[in-house]
């Protein structure tokens, strides 16, 4: 995922969610691209096209909004925290929650690989692409207003 944070300057600033661990924000123009790391210090990353002029203005861009990014980029990261034989602790956003098996069955038997294969989906959602299971970040806060709809997996349902 790569939503636009914003744009400056002709410039276009994306945050992709769960990329890699280090904070960093991509600019785009036209058809060149730089990566900036937001930490520990503002720094070029890697740059595909733009010239040593262009390169200062965003940085000058980047540093002044450092803070957002940064801010921008902790609420749209997701990642698993733990697997056991319970369920899932996940983080979203800096919130931790964890997802019972009991509400999430389909996910008992998925393979540990797909399980951390977790990112946002969009502001308010986050996705499992492997298996195929999308869930609201609404629903991790307030599960009471999310009834659980089906109580077998897949393949028990298969099996019926």
């Amino acid at each position: 995922m790569s939503p636009v944070f914003g744009r400056e300057s002709g410039y276009t600033f994306k945050i992709f969610s769960n990329e890699e661990e280090r904070m960093h924000v991509h600019v785009v123009y036209e058809r060149n691209e730089a990566k900036f790391w937001l930490e520990p210090r503002v720094e070029l990353a890697k740059n595909s096209g733009f010239s040593e002029h262009e390169l200062n203005v965003i940085r000058k861009i980047v540093e002044r909004n450092a803070e957002q990014f940064k801010n921008n980029t902790k609420s749209m990261s997701v990642s698993v925290l733990m697997i056991n034989a319970q369920g899932i602790m996940i983080n979203v956003g800096g919130q931790d929650f964890f997802l019972s098996y009991n509400r999430i069955p389909w996910m008992r038997d998925a393979a540990i690989k797909d399980v951390l294969d977790v990112q946002m989906c969009g502001d308010e959602a986050i996705e499992w692409p492997n298996l195929d299971v999308d869930l609201e970040i609404d629903s991790l806060r307030h599960p009471e207003r999310y009834p659980l709809l089906i109580k077998r997996t897949p393949s028990e349902m298969l099996e019926a």
